[in-house]
């Protein structure tokens, strides 16, 4: 649950950037492609623990990854990889605060979510 609750505001980023620019959402590829992706990663986030591969609990009841871990936050990873291109590229469209806001706000999320992929934390 954790887990799906992080991965929803993401595709509000790319929303609030699109109506920043005063695009249409409803024709926007950018904002189809981001959901297509979310819906992946609610599939994949939903078999996960029917498929073993992703996560196992040992019997010194610890929390560990599994070899198809890696495969679980890539479709968030490439949200916020696809929403950072869509502030590069619409940032004639916008004013230099709104750019600036962000990037700071995406290029953190962005390096964290990957870092969590290839480094375990817990």
């Amino acid at each position: 649950m954790e887990s799906l609750l992080l991965a929803f505001p993401l595709p509000m980023l790319t929303v609030y950037i699109l109506h920043t620019c005063g695009e249409n959402l409803k024709s926007n590829g950018l904002l189809r492609t981001v959901l297509v992706l979310l819906v992946i990663y609610c599939v994949v986030l939903a078999s996960a623990p029917f498929i073993g591969g992703f996560a196992y609990v040992t019997p010194g009841n610890q929390y560990s990854r599994g070899p198809l871990y890696p495969l679980l936050p890539l479709p968030s990873v490439a949200i916020l990889l696809l929403t950072l291109a869509g502030v590069l590229r619409r940032r004639a469209q916008m004013s230099h605060k709104a750019f600036l806001r962000f990037i700071i706000a995406l290029v953190p999320m962005t390096v964290a979510l990957i870092l969590q992929v290839f480094v375990d934390l817990l």
